[in-house]
């Protein structure tokens, strides 16, 4: 009861800086209500902040306001309202999350009309900017050629790249095998092509 009464005292706090139009404050209220203990958890409070942060520009808060729309979390499901937010976000501050999430649901068709193409866009846009399952779903749509021509040297590198990442990619999907994709792919290609595709996927992200 004693921590709870803490976490209150934090809540309050930000919720008095918050209400004076404070978007950073708006953002921690909703991660407040978002993650709090036991009955102070409110996932409908929750949203309602994370709009406000949202429509003030906050982009990581546009993608947890989309996620929520997208599960029906705090209220209502709405897809199309989640849609909306990811784009945002995607505009705004080129977020590779909201890519990647938005390319999830161009792929399946999920309350919009399915778009193998766009889904590629965005998942490239997201594995550019280092998202480690869209740069696993980029390799693989190269390999199968959904959504783009086929291309075994450019899947391979991306492949490679997400295999520096692969825990990760293993804890989204335990499906999603990258050392048996490279494995596969190693035996379709020449060692020539397998060596340009190592030197490929240094260059598939200018940071690296």
């Amino acid at each position: 009861m004693e921590a709870e009464a803490r976490y209150q005292e934090r809540i309050d706090v930000k919720l008095t800086k918050a209400k004076t139009g404070d978007a950073k404050a708006a953002w921690d209220v909703a991660e407040l209500f978002s993650n709090a203990p036991g009955t102070l958890r409110d996932l409908v409070k929750a949203r309602k902040w994370y709009e406000k942060a949202a429509g003030a520009g906050v982009v990581k808060a546009q993608v947890k306001l989309a996620r929520m729309y997208e599960r029906g979390e705090g209220g209502t499901r709405n897809i199309e309202r989640a849609i909306k937010w990811y784009r945002l976000a995607v505009r705004s501050g080129n977020n590779a999350e909201a890519a990647f999430r938005l390319g999830q649901i161009y792929f399946n068709g999920s309350g919009i009309l399915q778009d193998q193409a766009k889904a590629f866009e965005l998942y490239r846009l997201a594995a550019k900017n280092g998202h480690p399952v869209a740069q696993y779903l980029v390799a693989n749509m190269y390999e199968t050629g959904w959504g783009v021509e086929p291309d075994m040297v450019t899947a391979y590198a991306w492949y490679k790249l997400a295999a520096e990442k692969e825990d990760r990619i293993k804890a989204f999907n335990k499906n999603f095998d990258v050392t048996a994709a490279l494995k596969r792919l190693s035996a379709l290609i020449s060692p020539s092509a397998v060596k340009q595709a190592g030197k490929k996927a240094r260059a598939l992200i200018p940071s690296q």
